[in-house]
C-alpha cells in the first residue's frame, strides 16, 4: 500500500524533524568558518566565514543521508528543504547547502572534547551532479507506507516521548511538561479505548502527514506500545472531556 503526499506536506514533515532534531545547534567559529554543533560537541553543518563563499555544508551521515532514505527526497528536493529550514530557523540565507561525508580534523580531539570518533579524508563531495532547475510545485511523491509510518512515529516521540501519567479515579492520563494532557485511557480493561487529543495530535497526522483515520489508529498504536507499552488499545480522537475534567480537578487549563 503507498500514500501520495504532495510536495509541500513532504516539505513540512521534513522541515518539522529538522527543528525537532537539530534547530538548538550552537555556532562555533573556528578559523575562517562557523560550525553549528549539538550538545555533544558534533558538527552537524559549517560555513565560510567569507562572503565569496556562498555554500553551507551538511553532514550527510547525521541530517543528508536521512532525508535521503526516510524521505526519498532526491539531491534537488533536500537542498531546498535545508535551504528553507536554515533561513527559518539560523537565519542563514542565500547559502547553497551541499553534503559532506566528513567532519574536519580541526574539531576532533582536544579543542572540543571530541573522543571515539574516526577522522575520515577531508573532502566535500556531491552525490550526484546538479540539474537544470525545474518547476516542482504540482509533483507529487510516493512513500511506502512503512517509511510514512515511521515519520510519523519519529514527530510522535520527538514530540510526545516523555509522558508522565496522572491517575485520577478510574482514568489514567498522561500529560506534558505543562500538564497538558494528550491521552487517557480508562484502567478497566473492559474499555479498550485510548482517547487522543484531537488539537495536538490527531489532527496532525491528518493535515501535516496526509492519513486517514485508520492509517492514524495503526501508527498511534504502535506507538503506544513501544513508547508507553500500552497494548492492545483502540486509538479514538476525543480532547474535549481530557480537557473538563483535568481543569476542575488539577486546575489544569486547555492549552
Amino acid at each position: 500500500m503507498k500514500y501520495i503526499i504532495t510536495e509541500n506536506k513532504l516539505d513540512r514533515v521534513a522541515l518539522t524533524w529538522l527543528n525537532n532534531t537539530f534547530g538548538d545547534l550552537t555556532p562555533v567559529v573556528k578559523v575562517d568558518k562557523t560550525y553549528y554543533v549539538n550538545e555533544d560537541r558534533l558538527p552537524l553543518f559549517y560555513h565560510y566565514q567569507d562572503s565569496k563563499n556562498d555554500n553551507v555544508y551538511i553532514n550527510y551521515y547525521e541530517i543528508w543521508s536521512f532525508l535521503e532514505s526516510m524521505f526519498d527526497m532526491d539531491y534537488q528536493q533536500i537542498q531546498g528543504v535545508i535551504r528553507d529550514w536554515l533561513g527559518e530557523t539560523y537565519n542563514l540565507k542565500g547559502l547553497t547547502p551541499l553534503s559532506t561525508s566528513i567532519l574536519p580534523n580541526s574539531l576532533l580531539g582536544e579543542t572540543y572534547n571530541l573522543k571515539g570518533l574516526t577522522p575520515l579524508n577531508a573532502i566535500d563531495y556531491l552525490l550526484k551532479p546538479l540539474e537544470e532547475t525545474y518547476n516542482l510545485k504540482e509533483m507529487k511523491y510516493i512513500i511506502k507506507e512503512n517509511k510514512l509510518d515511521k515519520i510519523a512515529l519519529t514527530w510522535l516521540n520527538n514530540n510526545f516521548g516523555d509522558l508522565k501519567p496522572i491517575v485520577k479515579e478510574y482514568k489514567t492520563y498522561y500529560v506534558n511538561d505543562d500538564e497538558s494532557p494528550l491521552f487517557f485511557y480508562y484502567q478497566y480493561r473492559k474499555y479498550n479505548d485510548v482517547y487522543i487529543n484531537y488539537d495536538k495530535i490527531w489532527s496532525v497526522l491528518e493535515t501535516m502527514f496526509g492519513m486517514k483515520s485508520l492509517q492514524i489508529k495503526v501508527v498511534i498504536r504502535k506507538w503506544l506500545e513501544e513508547a508507553y507499552n500500552l497494548r492492545d488499545l483502540t486509538p479514538i480522537n476525543w480532547w474535549r472531556e481530557i480537557i473538563v475534567e483535568l481543569d476542575e480537578t488539577y486546575n489544569i487549563k486547555k492549552k
